[in-house]
């Protein structure tokens, strides 16, 4: 919860800091996907039930952008 007085918190803000660098790195959203489903699926020992919970989002949603990705 933000402190009184404050627009956020600094998790908010790094998360802002983090993605202002992306984007001026010149950015390509289909390989920061990418790379994210990889590193989420090698850190879950290749369970994509897993994978897709660190990821936020549901087996089937992952299975589906990895064959996105594969394309």
């Amino acid at each position: 919860m933000a402190r009184p007085g404050l627009a956020g918190n600094e998790g908010d803000a790094s998360q802002s800091r983090l993605c202002e660098a992306i984007l001026q790195d010149g950015f390509n959203l289909e390989q920061h996907e990418s790379r994210l489903l990889e590193l989420a699926v090698q850190q879950a020992g290749c369970n994509l039930t897993h994978a897709a919970k660190l990821l936020g989002i549901t087996r089937r949603q992952l299975a589906y952008r990895l064959k996105q990705v594969e394309r």
